[in-house]
């Protein structure tokens, strides 16, 4: 009974997290149309005077998002250092 009602609260309490941090995250995620891994000019503007980028992706091990990943974070550590 104990694990049961323990495996309810952690459920309870992740959807909880995740609706307040779903909300509060689409002020500043950036969705992409289409992978193009040489072009992130259209994120000059908004990382103006940013310090610290946060980057999560729906999944793990895929080659395009590694891809993607590799190439924003060359973008990144060349134009906004």
């Amino acid at each position: 009974m104990k694990l049961v009602l323990t495996f309810l609260l952690v459920i309870i309490l992740n959807n909880l997290c995740n609706s307040q941090c779903n909300n509060e995250l689409e002020k500043y995620a950036v969705g992409f149309d289409a992978l193009k891994v040489n072009s992130f000019t259209f994120l000059d503007d908004k990382l103006k005077g940013v310090r610290v980028v946060g980057y999560g992706e729906d999944t793990h091990g895929a080659f395009e998002f590694t891809t993607l990943t590799e190439e924003l974070m060359k973008y990144l550590s060349k134009k906004h250092r």
